[in-house]
């Protein structure tokens, strides 16, 4: 015995040893069964949405600016026919997103979409969702049919790379727009199918197709159409949100046009296309494509040889090049 201090302790340094080890394995123990039953909180809560467990990095997913349906997106369109518009040269010059299904053709203004983002629509009777973003250049066209269900498309007021988060009204789950693919909520890992679309001033649009219908500014929103709320943003290498991949064989703002056959990607710079006689023929996933440009209006089209439907997308190069990493890139034989 050793008296210290009024107190008395034991001196068994060998038993010490022996309980000391028995007492931190218990330790180490008893906290791994607590941090396994705790529950998780990697939840994140964003714009009123409850992102869980994304198919992207949750910490990549950043507010745009805008709440939740801040950008309203349009859910019953109206239209006029081409031959009831009184257009002057500007507004012929002015680009749409344009699809053709049987014998039904329309245009959607860009300078529309600017504000609204996102089209719910029909075109013979197939649920569509036309879809553009400003910050991205990326305008596509997908079908709104998804596992037996319709879905009606919003915008979340969220970005990923820079690019639009949508989410549907039926479930609320979040969609990548650039890959259409839902990358959280009860539709996480499904995909749009993505449709043909063209991006291209209105006159030669209307030209191929004169019997356009066109997307009203009677959408039930006062906003000025005639103001583009993105100025200069096209012709600055400024990005306003940051991407997570980048590639500078292109300007950052390069148009391309792209294709997506059964998951075959490959991308078509405008400046390649520039170096053409204006006509290239490929193949991609076991399709033959016609890829025309059209030097003085400065647009390029996407279509399959056989005249079947092939997914498109339009794109700045940055975007489409931060989605798809390993794209195949065409490049002009010199």
């Amino acid at each position: 015995m050793e008296r210290i201090k009024g107190y008395h302790v034991v001196q068994s340094w060998g038993n010490d040893r022996w309980y000391m080890n028995h007492f931190r394995h218990y330790v180490v123990g008893a906290v791994i069964l607590l941090l396994l039953a705790m529950p998780t909180f990697a939840a994140l809560n964003l714009n009123g949405f409850t992102i869980e467990e994304p198919l992207i990095p949750a910490n990549e997913i950043k507010r745009g600016g805008p709440p939740r349906d801040g950008i309203p997106a349009l859910i019953n369109p109206q239209f006029i026919d081409s031959q009831n518009l009184k257009l002057n040269k500007a507004q012929r010059a002015q680009r749409v997103l344009a699809i053709h299904t049987g014998n039904t053709a329309k245009a959607y203004p860009v300078a529309i979409l600017n504000f609204h983002e996102l089209v719910n629509d029909k075109v013979n009777s197939q649920p569509i969702l036309v879809s553009y973003c400003p910050l991205c250049g990326t305008g596509m066209v997908f079908s709104r049919q998804v596992k037996g269900k319709t879905l009606t498309f919003g915008v979340s007021g969220l970005l990923y790379n820079s690019n639009l988060l949508m989410y549907d009204h039926e479930t609320e789950s979040l969609w990548s727009q650039a890959q259409g693919l839902a990358i959280s909520g009860p539709m996480k890992g499904a995909k749009l199918q993505w449709l043909e679309v063209s991006h291209l001033p209105l006159d030669a649009w209307i030209e191929k197709h004169p019997t356009t219908r066109v997307l009203s500014k009677q959408t039930g929103y006062t906003k000025n159409y005639g103001r583009n709320p993105y100025p200069s943003y096209e012709h600055s290498e400024r990005l306003w949100f940051d991407v997570n991949h980048r590639d500078d064989r292109y300007r950052r703002k390069e148009w391309i046009v792209a294709v997506n056959v059964k998951g075959n990607v490959k991308a078509y710079p405008y400046s390649e296309l520039a170096e053409t006689v204006g006509l290239v023929k490929d193949t991609v996933g076991g399709i033959e494509l016609v890829i025309s440009y059209d030097a003085a209006a400065h647009y390029a089209t996407i279509t399959a040889a056989s005249g079947d439907s092939v997914g498109v997308i339009y794109s700045y190069w940055f975007s489409w090049i931060a989605t798809f990493p390993d794209s195949p890139v065409y490049r002009a034989q010199n």
